[in-house]
C-alpha cells in the first residue's frame, strides 16, 4: 500500500478544496492509503 499525503491550508468550500476531495473520494483504497493534513 502506497501512503499519500495531501497537504493544504484550509478547509473552506472553494475550488481547490472540492478538486481534494473529489480526488480522496475516487482514490483507489486498495492500492492507496490518503491523509489530508
Amino acid at each position: 500500500m502506497i501512503k499519500i499525503c495531501y497537504v493544504i491550508g484550509q478547509l473552506s468550500r472553494g475550488g481547490a478544496e472540492k478538486q481534494l476531495y473529489e480526488l480522496v473520494k475516487g482514490i483507489n483504497r486498495e492500492r492507496f492509503s490518503p491523509v489530508v493534513i
